[in-house]
């Protein structure tokens, strides 16, 4: 990997952690100077599931802090939440590339969604969402 293709793959990591921020100027400036695309979005993907993975990995970390650290809510909106989640959370990682919605992901991290069963969901989102860079 070349040291620009290794600047796309760092910046979608960094873009793919829940806090949003933006790595498609770094994209299209790398289409203007003529890179293969292909490549760059290739990397992008890598990357930003990367991130993605992160934020998961940060969510199951939170289960680990103590009761009297998390925030409280009341138990009925809490369980209805997470009937909720567990029905069509694992489908909304299709989002995750959207900015805020990789909370979601975090959010799989701390219902323990097993990754493997996560990853494929992040995955397909980040290839559709670059795919449609592609093709604009």
């Amino acid at each position: 990997m070349t040291p620009d293709y290794a600047t796309i793959f760092l910046e979608a990591a960094r873009a793919g952690f829940f806090i949003p921020l933006s790595h498609e100027m770094t994209l299209y400036a790398m289409r203007g100077f003529g890179y293969d695309m292909r490549a760059a979005c290739l990397a992008a993907i890598i990357g930003a599931t990367f991130g993605q993975a992160v934020n998961w990995t940060i969510g199951s970390l939170l289960n680990m802090l103590p009761a009297r650290a998390k925030a409280t809510m009341k138990a009925s909106w809490y369980a209805r939440l997470e009937i909720f989640l567990r029905r069509y959370g694992i489908y909304l990682l299709v989002l995750s590339w959207v900015p805020l919605m990789g909370l979601f992901t975090v959010v799989a991290g701390m219902l323990n969604v097993p990754l493997k069963r996560a990853l494929p969901w992040l995955l397909l989102g980040e290839i559709v969402h670059y795919l449609w860079f592609l093709w604009q």
